[in-house]
This record gives C-alpha cells, sequence and structure tokens, in this order.
C-alpha cells in the first residue's frame, strides 16, 4: 500500500532497542492491526539505536506508506488529532512528547500514559500509536509477513555473494550492553576449532586473529544508520545460515541469552530441511527458555507455534526469508 491517503484507521509502530525488539514489537503490532483492521505504519526515526526511515527497506500487506515508498508523514500529521492514548493527541508529528521507562514498559513522561493500545474498544481513534521496546519470538511473525524491498534484496545479495555459511559452527558472542563469558566463547571454540565463525558485536575482537564474520561493505549507504541496520540484518542472515549455531550465555542478571542469538537460531530451526529436523532444532532453541516456569511455559504456548510459522514461511520463501534465497 503506497498511497499517502488520510481514510481509515491507523496503528503506528515505532519500536525502540536492537534489532530483534525492532522486529519483535513490530510482530505484536502485525497482530493487532491484523485483528482491529488498521492499516500499519512504521517509524523507525526515534529509534536508540538506528534513527532511519526504515520504510525504504520494507514492504508488507496493509503497510501504509508514503506516494515514494517512505513514512507517511502528512498522512499521520492529518489525523493525529485523533490519536490513542489521548494523552500525546497532536504530539505525534512531530514528535513532541518524551518518554520513561517504568516498569518494563515505556509510558509518555507527562502523563504516564503507556504507549500502546488497551482492551477497551478503539474504534472511534483514528491513530493507535505503539512505542515500545522488549524482545521474544513475535519477532518471528514480523520476518514471515514483512517483504524485503528490491533495494534490500540486491544489497543482502551483494553483501553475501561469495560466502558459504553452511559448514561453519556460527557462535554469537554479545558483548557491549549486555556482556557473554570469554571463558565460554573459548570453550566453544576449543570443541570445534576448524570451522567456527564468531558473531559479534564486539569491535575490538577485529583486531584479533579470532575467527571472526566478514565485516560487511555498506559504504555505499549515505545514511549511517541505515547502513549499520543492512549490516546487523546481514549478521542475522548468514548466522542462520550456519550448519550449527551456538550461543554464549550473558553474564547479565537474569537474562541468559540475547534476543538476535535466539532470533537468529529461530531462523536456523525455521530453515531446517525436514519436519524431524525442525523438531530437533526447536528441541534446542527451547533449551534456551528453560530457566523458570513462566519461560517454559512462554516457549510451549507461544514460541512453538511462531517456530512452526517460521517453518512454513521459510519453506515457501515468504516475507524476509526470501533475503537467503537473495541470490
Amino acid at each position: 500500500m503506497s498511497t499517502e491517503k488520510i481514510a481509515g484507521t491507523y496503528l503506528l509502530c515505532r519500536p525502540l532497542g536492537g534489532l530483534n525488539d525492532i522486529l519483535c514489537q513490530v510482530g505484536k503490532s502485525i497482530k493487532y492491526a491484523k485483528k482491529t483492521k488498521r492499516d500499519l505504519i512504521l517509524d523507525l526515526r526515534y529509534n536508540d539505536r538506528f534513527p532511519f526511515d526504515v520504510n525504504v527497506l520494507f514492504r508488507g500487506p496493509h503497510l501504509f506508506q508514503g506516494e515514494g515508498g517512505e513514512y507517511p508523514s502528512r498522512a499521520v500529521s492529518s489525523i493525529q488529532s485523533s490519536t490513542y492514548p489521548e494523552a500525546v493527541s497532536n504530539k505525534v508529528e512531530p514528535r513532541s512528547y518524551e518518554i520513561r521507562e517504568y516498569r518494563g514498559w515505556l509510558v509518555d513522561k507527562e502523563s504516564s500514559t503507556y504507549l500502546t493500545w488497551s482492551h477497551q474498544d478503539l474504534r472511534s481513534w483514528r491513530l493507535v500509536l505503539h512505542e515500545q521496546w522488549g524482545g521474544g519470538l513475535d519477532s518471528l511473525i514480523a520476518f514471515a509477513w514483512l517483504q524485503p524491498s528490491n533495494e534490500l534484496k540486491n544489497s543482502v545479495r551483494d553483501l553475501l555473494k561469495g560466502h558459504d555459511f553452511s559448514k561453519s559452527n556460527g557462535i554469537h558472542y554479545r558483548n557491549s550492553d549486555y556482556r557473554s563469558s570469554f571463558e565460554l566463547l573459548f570453550s566453544s571454540l576449543e570443541r570445534h576449532p576448524q570451522d567456527s565463525l564468531i558473531f559479534t558485536d564486539d569491535i575490538s575482537l577485529r583486531a584479533t586473529k579470532l575467527p571472526l564474520s566478514p565485516n560487511w561493505d555498506t559504504a555505499n549507504y549515505s545514511v549511517e544508520a541505515e547502513a549499520s541496520f543492512v549490516s546487523t540484518l546481514c549478521d542475522l542472515i548468514a548466522l542462520a545460515s550456519c550448519k550449527r549455531i551456538e550461543l554464549i550465555r550473558l553474564d547479565a542478571e537474569r537474562v541468559q541469552y540475547s534476543g538476535f542469538g535466539i532470533l537468529a537460531a529461530s531462523l536456523w530451526c525455521a530453515r531446517a530441511t525436514s519436519f524431524a529436523c525442525w523438531v530437533k532444532r526447536c528441541l534446542y532453541v527451547g533449551g534456551h527458555f528453560l530457566r523458570d516456569f513462566k519461560s517454559t511455559m512462554y516457549f510451549v504456548v507461544k514460541g512453538i507455534p511462531r517456530l512452526f510459522l517460521a517453518f512454513r514461511s521459510a519453506k515457501r520463501g515468504l516475507g524476509l526469508f526470501q533475503l537467503f534465497h537473495a541470490d
């Protein structure tokens, strides 16, 4: 959908956080938009890590964009007087409200209103705002629903060209805001000394002789945040294309594995060559959720259906799974 109209009702998704958080919040928004028959608008311009107009990279059924495939600022501005939550009406475009964290949620700083939908009947509101962060496996819904633009497909094709990850043992090592264990990293390298490849956000490791994933050349992107987003997406595709995946546990309290790593492992699971292989890989992904009763039930009740959705979508080459076949 690419005409900047003002009729209808919309859900404006402004996700914060890293790649998995972004896709997770988009996945939640897709579910809500379908349920309430709203068109979805994506806005990453206020994201803390990737502040750019992400619409240049994605397409999708009922994804509302401007006439040139950009963020529809004029349309949003024209209907923002009818925004839920009401506390941010007429403050959406341009964004003139401030946010803060409250018990894991993002709220409007002035009114302490949660910046998302509610269980009320919101049909009378033209625009519903969802501005949140947080991970999970709803990112797989976004992965199966969002379609890559031709620009994104061509970029990924060019960047991945000449690389074969199908014989590698992919190791994800998070060492920035969350920190993984060096001891566990080297233990993994010792188990697979010949074919290991480390995917990491730790730039300092580039100066070592460790076997690292490619340093993607995104110099042709004029917007730094867009280049960083595409580079991160290439890391995700490459890691999920490996023969095996190993996630290095985080040292952070109450956090065992990064969302990016779980997403990569889930995509690796989705790309199983048979149902039996999918079941085996599901057990591997599920093992990362066996921390407590709540996490285990989340995986059983919500995780498995999402993994099966991703498995079917990968088989049919739907959504962003097209990027695995960009060549």
